[in-house]
């Protein structure tokens, strides 16, 4: 566990900007815990990292509306436990994400297949949205017109996962 100002900021890549937004504790005293003018009491210090812990992390950083970046693997281990909840037959993620160029202000933009219910579409797309820190986009696969611009970019998406695939390879270790 960190045990100073300038631990938690290397830990956690920050600035003392940034972890002044985030924490609401005014840049002046950060500053002055930061050059070790006064220093924060450990209780504090206990507070903020645990504080910070609720943000998921990349090699960047913490992960929050306005920094860092999900890796496609963070991205898939937040939205694999939906697939057991929901009828969720396949789920791809496409735009910045996909291609390997997001950057902070990119949108994960992911489309569903399967046959999820309405009432149940909207409890999930807002699961599923509580899950990121970054804005997402969820479609179903139905809503999204053959010949329009977000199918050219769906079709050339990034599967993150796919039941039949999935089933597949379970049998073949089943059977194996």
């Amino acid at each position: 566990m960190s045990n100073s100002i300038d631990e938690i900021l290397s830990e956690y890549k920050l600035s003392i900007a940034d972890l002044s937004e985030l924490t609401e504790i005014p840049l002046e005293t950060l500053k002055t815990w930061e050059k070790g003018l006064t220093n924060p009491k450990q209780w504090i210090i206990t507070l903020l990292t645990g504080y910070l812990k609720q943000y998921s992390r990349s090699n960047q950083g913490i992960i929050t509306k306005t920094k860092g970046i999900y890796s496609l693997d963070q991205v898939k281990a937040i939205l694999l436990p939906f697939t057991f909840r929901y009828a969720i037959d396949k789920i791809v993620v496409y735009g910045d994400y996909s291609k390997n160029v997001a950057n902070e202000d990119s949108a994960i933009k992911i489309i569903i297949e399967g046959k999820i219910e309405q009432s149940k579409w909207n409890t999930l797309n807002a699961e599923i949205a509580r899950g990121f820190e970054k804005t997402i986009c969820v479609l179903h696969e139905t809503k999204i017109q053959k010949k329009s611009e977000t199918y050219k970019f769906a079709t050339n998406g990034v599967a993150l996962y796919n039941r039949r695939l999935s089933h597949n390879l379970i049998q073949e270790m089943i059977n194996g």
